[in-house]
């Protein structure tokens, strides 16, 4: 029961922010937190391997270890510290080039072709 429980709740409040954050959207466009996710959501195949990498190299044993010395809140301070350092990479990597590493690797091999990476100089 508690597992239901649980996997009902996670879904609902899922939703909810997913709802909050579309109903920012329409009734602001240029809010301060829309702008900021632009670049994280433009690269997030990149920002998805940069966490996957991150998490790995920080909290298994393959990596430092830290998985079982940290508490669930230094674990979550951790994420949030790893997401604002990609929002940053994120936005000085998107003023040069006009996709992320590995969304233009994967845009190559998906269209067969070679597509320019760095933007020209009057994008």
């Amino acid at each position: 029961m508690h597992s239901l429980l649980y996997t009902l709740s996670v879904t609902t409040l899922a939703l909810a922010y997913v709802s909050g954050l579309c109903l920012l959207y329409l009734r602001r466009p240029q809010a301060r937190p829309l702008v900021w996710l632009a670049a994280p959501g433009r690269m997030a195949l990149s920002c998805y391997i940069g966490q996957t990498l991150a998490g790995i190299i920080l909290f298994y044993g393959i990596g430092f270890g830290l998985g079982t010395s940290f508490g669930l809140v230094w674990t979550e301070l951790t994420a949030v510290a790893i997401f604002l350092v990609q929002i940053a990479c994120c936005s000085m990597w998107l003023h040069y080039y006009r996709f992320g590493p590995i969304e233009w690797l994967w845009r190559m091999l998906t269209y067969g072709r070679h597509f320019t990476l760095r933007k020209k100089k009057e994008e």
